[in-house]
């Protein structure tokens, strides 16, 4: 309450410094500079280079990491992340194919169950509001 009351009495005062302010140009944002340097992508030799090695150890000693950046013409430390990204891509990607096979199996499982013991599926079903049986025929869809 206070603050509103000091904001009406020196209004006039206010004006000309809210007009400088409104005035000045601002600067449009910046982009984040991630890190000291600027993305520079990997060449296609280099990367068939890495992945070469990787397929032959997905680790490598210091000295090995020190030759093979020199070989590339790259930092060291250039090589060891990529190692170290290369290494946990490949995890994901055995991570997702095992979760894919699981889903596989349970899909498999879930159709034997229900082939085996349809009688127990449709007692069990969430479309039993939707379907009927009459005598001597199969399930009907009750929306046609």
């Amino acid at each position: 309450m206070y603050f509103v009351h000091f904001l009406l009495q020196n209004l006039p005062i206010l004006i000309p410094f809210l007009q400088i302010l409104g005035n000045q140009k601002r600067d449009p944002p910046q982009k984040r500079q991630l890190g000291r340097y600027p993305r520079i992508p990997f060449t296609s030799h280099q990367i068939s280079i890495l992945e070469e090695r990787f397929q032959q150890n997905p680790y490598l000693s210091s000295e090995q990491a020190t030759i093979l950046s020199q070989k590339l013409q790259l930092a060291d430390v250039k090589v060891k992340i990529w190692f170290q990204n290369r290494r946990a891509r490949k995890r994901r990607e055995e991570m997702g194919q095992i979760k894919k096979e699981k889903k596989k199996i349970d899909m498999s499982e879930s159709v034997n169950n229900v082939m085996s013991h349809p009688q127990d599926f449709v007692a069990s079903s969430h479309l039993v509001p939707y379907l009927y049986i009459t005598p001597g025929c199969s399930v009907l869809d009750v929306n046609k």
